[in-house]
């Protein structure tokens, strides 16, 4: 995905670090020691094998991420987290990521069911399913 954009709620955005399936992140050049993530539309299955956008995913996942983030700081878990910036993205330091992933799923499909043979392929989780794995992108 390539954005236009050159700055997010006055913070002036610089060249991007890394980009993955559903974030960019934003190197901040006035401010050192600290980047921006931004949020996609993008919504992936399949290990990113299918992918398509879903209008309002973006400020959905930066208001989970926030919110998931101000607890664990809240606990005494330190955190890159900075603050929300916009509806689309947040502050953080950089940081070395831990390869950490988590998946939320409504329905039961692809590598869910390898992991899972016997749950017929769409059977509706309620409430989601929730999974961690590590990261992994090769």
């Amino acid at each position: 995905m390539s954005t236009t954009t050159t700055s997010i709620e006055g913070y002036k955005l610089g060249k991007v670090i890394i980009e993955g399936k559903t974030k960019q992140v934003y190197d901040l050049p006035e401010h050192p020691g600290l980047c921006l993530l931004l949020s996609k539309d993008r919504i992936t299955a399949g290990d990113g094998v299918k992918a398509h956008d879903l209008a309002g995913k973006a400020e959905i996942s930066n208001t989970t991420n926030g919110q998931v983030f101000r607890l664990l700081n809240e606990a005494g878990i330190r955190t890159a987290y900075v603050k929300q910036c916009g509806a689309k993205a947040f502050i953080a330091r950089k940081c070395q990521m831990i390869p950490i992933e988590w998946v939320t799923r409504r329905l039961a499909t692809g590598s869910f069911l390898k992991r899972n043979v016997g749950v017929t392929e769409g059977y509706r989780f309620s409430p989601p399913k929730q999974e961690t794995f590590f990261k992994d992108d090769a």
